[in-house]
């Protein structure tokens, strides 16, 4: 026996073997074969995507990653910048408010001669 190939039917889920040679035939003409349990099985055009193509496909797919590995670095940098600047200003805010008396909404400032 030689490159046998484990199959499994997806109607029954029969486990069984052909020969590589066979599973290659029905790859390429798209004809019916059969499970043991006679079920019609068939590979699809779309099986007949090259190596090349996916290969091709896969690095797209990586460059993209890495793009969006880029932006989401990106974004995460501001959104840090912006947490900084929001807490600064927060601070500045009870700073100012401080300086208010809550009854006159009289602003009480330093002497900048002291």
């Amino acid at each position: 026996m030689s490159d046998m190939e484990e199959l499994d039917c997806p109607t029954c889920g029969v486990v069984f073997s052909v020969n590589g040679s066979y599973k290659t035939r029905r790859i390429k003409d798209h004809k019916n074969f059969y499970c043991p349990n006679g079920h019609t099985l068939s590979y699809s055009k779309q099986t007949e995507r090259s190596s090349s193509d996916l290969y091709e496909e896969l690095k797209g797919v990586k460059k993209e990653n890495t793009e969006l590995g880029s932006k989401v670095a990106a974004l995460t940098e501001e959104v840090n910048t912006l947490k900084k600047e929001r807490e600064s200003l927060a601070e500045e805010f009870a700073a100012l408010e401080a300086r208010v008396n809550p009854l006159t909404d009289d602003v009480y400032y330093e002497n900048p001669c002291s």
